[in-house]
């Protein structure tokens, strides 16, 4: 397995750490407007996630941008109702690990990853 490639799979694990984590959110805060809304935003990240997995470039940037945003999202959110901050530190753990990993990726550039398409 070369690099790249792990590197998109520990990039498409944590999206969808986040995306189970934001889908569970009602488990700890109750049915409430934000939890419907996560749920949305869990099925989101799980297929991008599904995305990344396959390895599409196409989707690195969007979802790179997406992690970042959700980052300061989930720090701007801690301490507020009715989902507890440590349901958020463990979010902004599963979105940094993504930003991460695809930052990584992105580094390397386009032609990495097009060395990691050419069959083996």
């Amino acid at each position: 397995m070369t690099e790249t490639r792990s590197t998109l799979r520990v990039a498409s694990l944590g999206l969808s750490v986040s995306g189970v984590l934001h889908i569970l959110a009602f488990l700890v805060a109750g049915i409430a407007p934000i939890t419907i809304a996560f749920v949305v935003v869990g099925a989101l990240y799980c297929g991008l996630a599904r995305g990344l997995r396959g390895g599409s470039y196409r989707v690195t940037i969007p979802v790179y941008l997406l992690m970042l945003l959700g980052s300061v999202a989930s720090v701007g959110s801690m301490g507020s109702p009715p989902i507890p901050s440590w349901w958020w530190a463990l979010i902004l753990a599963a979105d940094a690990v993504t930003a991460a990993a695809l930052f990584g990726y992105l580094w390397r550039g386009r032609e990495a990853s097009a060395e990691d398409r050419a069959p083996a």
